[in-house]
């Protein structure tokens, strides 16, 4: 797209992590640094001059295109300045810019890597996951990885010969919603109500389970 994305680094006052959630969430951001590394800097750095360490968290933040105009920046000095986060510099980046230095793969890195690469077969839930693939679809987790009906994104569109953007369509238009497992893990049961075409129907007789459906049409 030649749409321009706005960008607002931002940094924050001294914090404190506390949640053990959150250091198990905070490993996979890492990763997600280190694959940015060029991009953006959200490394947080640490003082050690004083008797106690003061953390000064940094963040690259961008508006997407779509929402990039004069009001929505504005809004979002606003609130940032409201909060005490400090902006240390704007910039804008073009949409082929996006692509040639490959910020959207390493923005939506964990997002791409299940709706393309990993099996979800290969995907150990945990009970809590498991509870919650029970009570958005009534039905089991094991049971659905025993029927061979988990599948990424990718090899949705495959087995049914459709576009990422058909696929997205259906994703939103079963007759279940969309939930979201774990950071990085959004699934969507596509079963015969989502399509009105005949061989689509026949291919979902029994529905499939599709692991980020929506992101080949986000891309």
């Amino acid at each position: 797209s030649p749409q321009k994305s706005a960008l607002v680094p931002v940094k924050s006052p001294p914090s404190i992590r506390s949640s053990s959630n959150e250091v198990a969430e905070d490993s996979l951001f890492d990763e997600r640094r280190k694959s940015a590394k060029g991009v953006n800097d959200m490394t947080a750095t640490a003082d050690t001059t004083a008797d106690t360490k003061k953390y000064i968290e940094q963040a690259f933040l961008f508006i997407k295109p779509r929402a990039a105009n004069k009001k929505v920046i504005a809004l979002v000095d606003k609130c940032l300045k409201e909060n005490n986060i400090r902006i240390v510099s704007k910039g804008s980046i073009s949409g082929k810019e996006i692509a040639a230095r490959g910020i959207f793969a390493s923005q939506y890195a964990i997002l791409q890597k299940y709706a393309e690469e990993v099996d979800p077969m290969e995907i150990e839930a945990s009970e809590d996951m498991q509870r919650t693939f029970k009570n958005a679809f009534r039905s089991e987790w094991l049971a659905v990885k025993r029927n061979s009906q988990l599948s990424n994104a990718k090899d949705a569109c495959d087995f049914l010969g459709v576009d990422d953007s058909t696929l997205y369509s259906m994703c939103l238009h079963s007759k279940l919603s969309t939930v979201r497992l774990r950071l990085g893990i959004f699934v969507s049961c596509v079963d015969s109500s989502a399509t009105s075409d005949p061989n689509l129907k026949r291919k979902l007789q029994l529905p499939i389970y599709v692991i980020n459906g929506f992101y080949g049409a986000m891309k």
